[in-house]
């Protein structure tokens, strides 16, 4: 699964970024050739690839369904819509393309590491803990 990962992630880099507005990248990248592209908001990467690219990567189905069950445990795939009968969660299918056309794809969002201010905030309590704790020993 690790090696899957790794192949995921180093696919995803290569991927042509959208920047600025999609009309303009739209007009720039030929969706047609291309095997997928990312965008980056204030608050994660979007990566959107084509089915078929994505299953080419993986030197197995077993590996791409172990790198499926990964993205779905951690929250970085677009799910499709929960179909009765059918229990087990599966990523969407098909997206609409920045060119206006639905592409067999699928679509992984990483969010950005984000300053975690409660530390920061647990640390300073610890520290007036400690303070006062020192303050009564030394009375």
């Amino acid at each position: 699964m690790r090696l899957g990962i790794a192949k995921l992630k180093e696919k995803l880099k290569q991927l042509p970024s959208l920047t600025g507005s999609t009309e303009k990248s739209s007009k720039i990248l030929n969706f047609e050739e291309i095997d997928g592209y990312r965008q980056k908001t204030a608050d994660a990467n979007r990566y959107v690839l084509k089915r078929e690219s994505f299953k080419k990567g993986f030197s197995s189905a077993e590996q791409e369904a172990l790198v499926i069950a990964w993205l779905i445990e951690k929250k970085r795939v677009t799910l499709s819509a929960a179909i009765q009968g059918h229990p087990t969660p599966e990523p969407r299918a098909q997206f609409t393309w920045p060119d206006g056309e639905r592409r067999r794809s699928i679509e992984i969002v990483w969010l950005l590491k984000q300053p975690q201010p409660q530390k920061k905030e647990k640390a300073k309590k610890k520290g007036k803990e400690q303070e006062k704790t020192a303050a009564k020993k030394s009375k």
